[in-house]
């Protein structure tokens, strides 16, 4: 029988077991950190993140190139997706709560971008 928590929640759990009041913020930091990895194109599901919170049980959590390490060695499966990951650890763990605002103003520029856009030929009447 495998030692591997059955689904995120047990994984949550583990991941934030015996850190006091404050534990659950890694859980929470480790899952946002998943949706900007997911919206930079860098594939991380259910599996990545379950994983992530796993190896971060065997490192040291005040060690930032362990940490570092640990999360690149399951999150990220090719070879060129490190840079985008090593950008975005740098943006996120930086400051949590810029890598949100970042993800925001990306998507808030993608919208810009189709408000600017003219109508395709077709759309202009002929004369």
């Amino acid at each position: 029988m495998s030692d591997m928590p059955a689904d995120l929640g047990e994984a949550m759990a583990l991941a934030t077991a015996g850190e006091g009041a404050g534990g659950g913020a890694l859980a929470s930091n480790i899952l946002a950190f998943g949706r900007l990895l997911r919206r930079t194109g860098v594939p991380v599901g259910p599996a990545e993140t379950m994983a992530a919170m796993q190896a971060l049980a065997f490192v040291e959590i005040g060690d930032r190139r362990q940490v570092h390490a640990a999360l690149r060695g399951v999150m990220v499966h090719r070879r060129d997706q490190f840079e985008i990951f090593d950008q975005a650890f740098l943006l996120f763990w930086r400051d949590p709560e810029a890598g949100r605002n970042a993800a925001a103003m990306a998507m808030l520029d993608g919208f810009k971008e189709r408000e600017k856009a003219p109508p395709p030929a077709a759309a202009w009447p002929r004369r």
